[in-house]
């Protein structure tokens, strides 16, 4: 009887913080829909709330600072250097919270997008710090670039913001393609995605370095 190979553990521990921002992220969106319309009242709480949860985050990685290196799937791995890149980018993160308070307001009035899709791009950040795999990487960079194309358009009554808008759009899709691109000669050229087991190939001279170089 064929034996069923059996799949790697998945373990949300390693994707717990970024599992608790996109969570905020959530409800900063469902707290703009019901919030009146009016900036000074419950609406007011939107970019708090969003710090509470830069700060829940950040909690959580110095919680999980001492816990033993683990993988999701191989795909992502938890340890010390990514913790301590979540920690700067929360850091960063929540700055920009405080200097948009007062700054945002004045140029739109989709607070809630605006704080939604900064932690969004936040959460995109620091799985780029914990990626094992290049599939994982595309999709942390896709995650924390589409929040960040949407962001630099904001201030729809400036031409310049709109201007940058588009063209980042336009420098990040071909971007994306190019690291899709070679995503797929590496992966042709090693038969796998992951970051060890591509460093071994390499190492080892074994894979069709041919079509790596020459790709």
């Amino acid at each position: 009887m064929p034996q069923i190979a059996t799949l790697p553990e998945l373990n949300l521990m390693v994707i717990l913080p970024e599992l608790v921002l996109v969570f905020v992220a959530l409800l900063v969106m469902l707290a703009d829909m019901f919030a009146p319309k009016e900036q000074n009242g419950v609406r007011g709480l939107i970019p708090w709330l969003a710090l509470i949860g830069v700060g829940l985050t950040a909690g959580v990685s110095i919680w999980l600072w001492d816990q033993p290196v683990a993988t999701f799937q191989n795909m992502a791995i938890l340890d010390q250097f990514a913790l301590a890149v979540n920690l700067i980018i929360l850091i960063a993160a929540g700055l920009g919270i405080l200097l948009s308070i007062e700054y945002i307001p004045r140029i739109t009035t989709q607070t809630g997008e605006y704080y939604t899709l900064l932690l969004l791009a936040t959460a995109g950040m620091m799985m780029m710090g914990s990626v094992n795999d290049l599939i994982t990487l595309f999709i942390a960079v896709e995650i924390f670039s589409l929040a960040l194309y949407i962001l630099c358009g904001m201030h729809r009554s400036n031409p310049r913001s709109t201007e940058a808008s588009m063209k980042y759009f336009l420098l990040g899709a071909f971007a994306s393609a190019f690291l899709v691109y070679g995503a797929a000669l590496i992966y042709g050229a090693t038969g796998s995605t992951q970051y060890g087991a591509i460093a071994a190939l390499l190492a080892s001279g074994q894979g069709n370095l041919y079509l790596l170089y020459t790709g």
